[in-house]
């Protein structure tokens, strides 16, 4: 690794000698160079950026479902860990739709031994995550497909999660058969404001 970073703080000082980096590149279009470039820069990078890298796996039993987008997983060694669903955002309690997407979350996962991949942690020091069966279902999508959930734009770009809101919102399944459902940030939002 030692190699890596001093191979990348030599392209970095070579570039330092031209105005931008299109003249460096220009200036080094060597096959020599490209190759080193290859080599030592981009496929090390791409190691280093992979999202396995990042995830941690969970497994254990789900023990608590607190509303239709987390819920309480106790792993191995008897410690539950809160998982928030990582891209998808249900109806909160009080709202339309909350209790039953928290009972469709229920029926999908409770007192089940189920996987999770762990994206990191939310501000409440929730786990991020996406949660399987042990047969292989993704929860999360499966909780947007059945309209219980909407797929969180703001902080997932997930294209199969975008497709399975569409799916859900065309079929009119779940909370989309109502002819203006609300967002549950946009919820959120409002009752903020009243308060």
């Amino acid at each position: 690794m030692r190699f890596f970073w001093l191979t990348c703080g030599c392209f970095y000082n070579q570039a330092l000698n031209y105005e931008n980096y299109s003249q460096f590149y220009k200036a080094n279009q060597t096959p020599m160079f490209r190759n080193l470039l290859l080599i030592f820069v981009l496929i090390p990078l791409t190691y280093c950026t992979s999202p396995q890298q990042y995830q941690q796996k969970l497994t254990g039993k789900v023990v608590r479902i607190l509303d239709g987008d987390t819920f309480e997983l106790l792993t191995e060694g008897n410690i539950p860990v809160k998982i928030r669903m990582n891209g998808i955002d249900a109806p909160e309690k009080n709202q339309a739709f909350g209790q039953k997407s928290k009972d469709q979350l229920a029926a999908l996962c409770f007192g089940k031994n189920i996987e999770v991949l762990s994206a990191g942690t939310d501000r409440y020091n929730r786990v991020l995550g996406t949660a399987f069966t042990l047969s292989g279902l993704d929860i999360n999508k499966e909780m947007i497909r059945i309209g219980m959930a909407w797929h969180y734009k703001e902080y997932s770009k997930d294209l199969e999660l975008a497709n399975a809101e569409y799916q859900a919102r065309e079929a009119r399944r779940g909370l989309w058969i109502d002819p203006s459902p609300i967002a549950p940030w946009a919820f959120r939002k409002n009752r903020k404001k009243k308060n």
